[in-house]
């Protein structure tokens, strides 16, 4: 609908400013983007995110793109500037956060792809054309350069475009005002190891410092510190999004950097194929335990400004899940101490996350030599007191390399940790909602709990000085479960988390037979873990959309490794 003055366009609620529209789109995708408009329009993006695999329309209407900015703690009432508006990927949790938001963007296209994406958004308005033309008075709590910052040399006219736009950017800051950058790291470790640059599609344009290449780079973590600070952009505060920032499932900071065993799985590419030559998950390993992750880190996200640090430490997201059992966890310096929160993502999940303070009170005196981490659920969040030490899982890197001890210690925590009050413990027999979580195959005897946490692994146990803390109970169920599955389940996920450096001494199968479960019983209980996945996840595998999208990753021979 044209506005009567023919400079704006209402789609829906949303406000399309041409005031400075020049009559050309000057960034494109191609011709994706008639197909990006027509999914904006339907209305129905999920639809198209289950059935296509082209990577614009997962980086344009996942809700993972979410994940980058959703934890981000905006004050109630704040005005929001975000510049390089693009297709709306991230203007919609934006829309959510403040009160008004101002979107800025170079193409009509894709202001009109964002427009009706979000037409809901009666706060929004987008003012098409250059920034370099566009001439704002208003001031904002808070301005965003996300995956903008590296292109300011094709936009910004100047001896120092990137100096430049990051001022220019601050100009339109209040006092106190926060700016908010995301951008990949030139060094990070997937472009070492064969991905290609993401915005030359070649091979090693950012770790040869763009030699040749004009009006387009990243920057290392250094590089950018400086730059910021030559800007003289304020307290800076470094965010590092795994395994990138545009398809982000954990958020990491200083504070909370991850430890060896916490990077797995992230051969993974959804743009292009690439190359991979090393198993990244060992290199990240050693640079986590040398404390150089800062540096490897593929992306990062940046908040700069006077207006105080972000007190949220880490983030967590399981999108991948049917909607009620949707949450984040996040990390937050709270006013008497640091506390951990879970939150529902959907309105469908609150009952899943209030159902945890029940959990507390099922389990809380099932094992003999665990403590369970109380916490308290309102209103779709559960918030317990974090916990400082190391998860069980971590103290195996000691031994990854030696076979032997890996099998001692773990018949060690298994004995330890896994002994039961006697009083809590039932025979097994199968139920109907036992079937409908955990399939139809099952063991015919043994001893099962009245409540089970199949969340208790390894990894959920934090050794705490004398003590050891259980402190995820998220998956608590009242019918009967093989307790034996529950030790199959943390030791297969054990080793599978060192099974690159286990596998030539011991095979998956050897090792969990030494641990006691082979033949049937591994058989069964590996039928259960696929049935449980598919429980929270959903059967079909396009509900986890994600697999339709991967590329092709050429890998080297080496024996054992991969």
């Amino acid at each position: 609908m044209k506005c009567e003055d023919g400079m704006k366009e209402k789609i829906g609620e949303v406000t399309l400013n041409y005031e400075f529209y020049s009559g050309k789109d000057l960034y494109s995708d191609g011709e994706i983007e008639e197909e990006m408009l027509a999914v904006s329009m339907s209305g129905e993006p999920e639809k198209a995110l289950k059935s296509s695999t082209k990577w614009p329309i997962l980086y344009h209407f996942s809700s993972i793109r979410e994940n980058l900015l959703e934890w981000y703690p905006v004050e109630r009432g704040a005005c929001i500037l975000e510049i390089g508006a693009g297709c709306g990927a991230l203007t919609g949790i934006l829309c959510k956060k403040a009160e008004k938001v101002t979107g800025i963007e170079l193409s009509k296209r894709r202001s009109m792809i964002n427009a009706n994406k979000n037409k809901d958004c009666s706060n929004l308005e987008i003012i098409v054309g250059n920034f370099e033309d566009i001439h704002i008075e208003d001031k904002y709590d808070y301005v965003t350069l996300i995956g903008v910052l590296e292109y300011a040399g094709l936009y910004i006219h100047s001896d120092s475009p990137y100096i430049e736009m990051v001022q220019r950017a601050m100009r339109f800051l209040k006092p106190g005002g926060r700016l908010l950058i995301a951008i990949e790291n030139k060094m990070g470790l997937k472009y070492l190891n064969g991905a290609k640059e993401d915005h030359t599609g070649r091979l090693y344009s950012g770790i040869n410092d763009y030699i040749n290449i004009k009006n387009v780079r990243t920057f290392s973590r250094q590089e950018l510190s400086a730059l910021l600070q030559e800007a003289g952009a304020g307290e800076q505060q470094f965010f590092y999004p795994v395994p990138d920032y545009k398809l982000p499932k954990e958020i990491y900071s200083e504070e909370t950097a991850p430890a060896p065993g916490s990077i797995r799985n992230y051969k993974t590419n959804y743009d292009r194929d690439r190359l991979y030559s090393f198993n990244e998950a060992i290199a990240f390993d050693q640079i986590c335990k040398d404390g150089m992750f800062s540096y490897f880190s593929n992306s990062f996200f940046v908040t700069c400004g006077t207006g105080g640090k972000c007190s949220i430490l880490y983030a967590r997201y399981n999108r991948e899940r049917r909607k009620r059992y949707r949450i984040k966890t996040v990390i937050e310096d709270g006013k008497e101490g640091r506390i951990v929160r879970k939150a529902a993502l959907e309105p469908a999940a609150v009952e899943h996350i209030e159902q945890m303070a029940a959990n507390f009170n099922h389990i809380k005196n099932l094992y003999t030599n665990t403590q369970v981490l109380p916490g308290t659920a309102e209103n779709g969040v559960f918030i317990y007191a974090f916990a400082e030490g190391k998860p069980l899982d971590e103290l195996f890197f000691d031994v990854r390399n030696d076979a032997k001890k890996f099998i001692a210690m773990s018949q060690g925590c298994v004995k330890k940790y896994y002994e039961f009050d006697e009083g809590h413990a039932e025979e097994f027999h199968i139920t109907d909602r036992f079937t409908e979580v955990f399939g139809n195959r099952y063991p015919v005897t043994g001893k099962s709990l009245r409540y089970t946490n199949i969340d208790y692994i390894f990894h959920n146990i934090m050794i705490s000085g004398e003590k050891a803390l259980v402190f995820d109970y998220e998956w608590v169920f009242d019918f009967p479960i093989p307790h034996e599955f529950v030790i199959w389940r943390s030791l297969s996920q054990l080793y599978g988390k060192y099974r690159m450096y286990l596998s030539r001494q011991i095979s998956y199968g050897e090792y969990m037979k030494r641990m006691g479960f082979d033949g049937d019983k591994a058989s069964i209980f590996q039928n259960m873990d696929k049935c449980f996945t598919e429980y929270v996840s959903g059967k079909r595998q396009e509900e986890v959309y994600t697999k339709n999208y991967v590329k092709k990753a050429y890998t080297q021979e080496m024996k054992g490794l991969y």
